[in-house]
């Protein structure tokens, strides 16, 4: 009896045997509980229950620089989440924060107990954050620079929970009020945009927002054994593309992968919440999730 090879994480497999050298290669993904098959260029998933997901083509990401580059929307009430709330990216982290900084990936709301909504990366250990200014939860495991990771938040009244590559890491509590809303940042911290320490260095894509808690088995279907999927139709284990608000591809889908706008690329949301590049932030055809 043969059993196939299992791989903890989509970079262990891609260290060991990548797709490229590897056409028809089968192995197991202990992470995901998902059988993987090389077809010469990525490895294709199929769930425990045999079931194929496919994947996206996806090239691009945002580049920022970690000191004033970030994206934006002004005034659109269509992403004035306070909860419930998922929020849902990749990342690729290129520097540290400086101690009680954050390395932002997301924010909006002001500065007043209860009344923001940010997630980044904290400080110089580079571990995962949510927090509405009080009532912030972290998470127990560190990033590492330089690689790619799939991050979620669920947000809830009371309660955050945060996700790594498809796995929860953290649960934590939280002061939820309302707000005064503004814009939302990406790659910015809200309320002290003039601050670089506090800016994203690195790169950002497939970033989204849903206003509903998504179930731990949505963000590990997001995840697809490290490859983005399609948010705007449900898929196996994800049925809550009717409330994806916003979902900023980063160069991908229609967009042309350059120029100072990022679509939103969300079909069942009824404005477009499209993301306004500032400063050197840029379009980067080279690296993406």
């Amino acid at each position: 009896m043969s059993t196939l090879t299992s791989y903890a994480t989509a970079a262990a497999r891609d260290s060991a045997a990548p797709a490229a050298s590897n056409t028809g290669l089968c192995i197991f993904r202990s992470d995901t509980n998902a059988i993987e098959v090389s077809d010469g260029t990525s490895y294709q998933t199929y769930n425990s229950d045999g079931v194929f997901v496919p994947s996206i083509s996806n090239v691009s990401s945002l580049s920022l620089d970690g000191t004033d580059d970030h994206a934006e929307v002004i005034g659109s009430s269509e992403i004035q989440i306070s909860n419930p709330l998922t929020i849902s990216a990749w990342i690729y982290l290129t520097a540290n924060a400086s101690t009680n900084n954050l390395r932002t990936v997301i924010s909006w709301g002001s500065a007043a107990i209860g009344q923001g909504r940010f997630f980044g990366l904290n400080g110089a250990s580079n571990n995962l954050e949510f927090g509405s200014y009080g009532g912030n939860t972290t998470s127990s495991t560190a990033l590492a620079l330089n690689t790619w990771y799939h991050v979620a938040a669920t947000v809830t009244t009371g309660e955050t929970k945060l996700y790594i590559n498809g796995s929860l890491d953290t649960t934590g509590s939280n002061t939820l009020n309302s707000f005064t809303y503004g814009k939302t940042h990406v790659g910015e911290l809200y309320y002290s945009a003039s601050t670089a320490a506090r800016h994203f260095a690195g790169n950002i894509d497939e970033l989204a927002l849903f206003n509903s808690v998504l179930t731990a088995s949505e963000i590990l279907q997001i995840y697809n054994g490290g490859k983005p999927m399609d948010l705007n139709s449900d898929d196996e284990g994800y049925t809550s593309s009717a409330n994806l608000k916003a979902w900023w591809r980063m160069g991908d889908g229609t967009e042309d992968g350059s120029g100072a706008t990022i679509y939103d690329m969300s079909t069942n949301d009824s404005d477009s919440d499209n993301l306004n590049l500032v400063n050197q932030a840029s379009i980067d055809n080279s690296n993406a999730a």
